[in-house]
Order: C-alpha cells, then structure tokens, then sequence
C-alpha cells in the first residue's frame, strides 16, 4: 500500500505541475533543481476493520523548492501559489488514485514551513479488502438413505 500512495502522489503532482521536472523521494540533498518537490513519508499505520478488510493510513510530506529570486533566496510568492494550488486541489478532489486502481481518500490537509520550505502534509486513508479463500463449488450430491 505504501508504494500505491506515494504513486499517487507523484501522480497528482505530475499532472498538477508538468513543467516540474524534478521529483526528489525521502533524499537528503545538498543541491536541488529548482523548481522541484521533495515528497517523503512521515508516517504509516494499518488497522483490522473485521474479518475481510483492514484500513491504511498514511502520512506524506511534500515539499517545494522554488525559484530563486535575484538574492539568492527562495521565492515566497511562487512558493504560495504552488503550495495552493496543491492545496486546493487535494482539498476538492477528496480522493486521489494510484495507477493501480487502489483509492486514497484525503482525510485532510497540513501544512507549514521549515527553514525556506513551505510544505503540505495530505493524510491519505484506504479500505483494503483481503484476500478469501477459493473453494471448490459441489457439483452432486449422491445420498443413500438406509431404511429401518
């Protein structure tokens, strides 16, 4: 399920932002493209709902490195727009999908900044249903009754 989420977060980010080239994973950097996003996990829990299915849930923080303004320093202004518009459509989608079919809801939405950095933080959540077992279906039934 892990894996599911974050392609679904690459995947709303790549259609979200195209001209975005640049998608760093759980990296610790020292030099970025700009503009890029940063995506990593935060935090994973799974929970037994009954017999046939368990719930994930998932935490992603993603990141965004702007442009550069004449002084060298991060462009807020850029930084609020992108940051919105990732929030806005998080916040009206509600669901997001993996390539897989696999269905995230949006939970909700938070978001700060560290450093230079604005980021958000969506909380995804999906229902999975287990496996069951195949058996085999009777065809016939042959049943001799004893008299007595």
């Amino acid at each position: 399920m892990l894996q599911s989420s974050l392609e679904a977060v690459l995947s709303l980010l790549n259609s979200l932002f195209p001209d975005v080239g640049t998608i760093y994973l759980n990296s610790k950097l020292n030099e970025v493209q700009r503009p890029s996003f940063l995506v990593q996990m935060l935090s994973s829990n799974d929970e037994h709902l009954n017999r046939s299915s368990y719930q994930t849930r998932v935490k992603w923080q993603i990141s965004h490195f702007a442009l550069l303004d004449e002084a060298g320093n991060e462009n807020l202004s850029n930084q609020l727009k992108v940051i919105d518009q990732l929030r806005s459509a998080l916040m009206e989608k509600m669901t997001i999908y993996a390539p897989d079919g696999t269905c995230f809801h949006i939970l909700d939405v938070e978001g700060g900044r560290k450093d230079d950095l604005l980021y958000l933080i969506p909380h995804l959540e999906s229902e999975i249903i287990r496996g069951s077992k195949e058996y085999e279906i009777i065809q016939e039934i042959h049943h001799k009754a004893m008299e007595g």
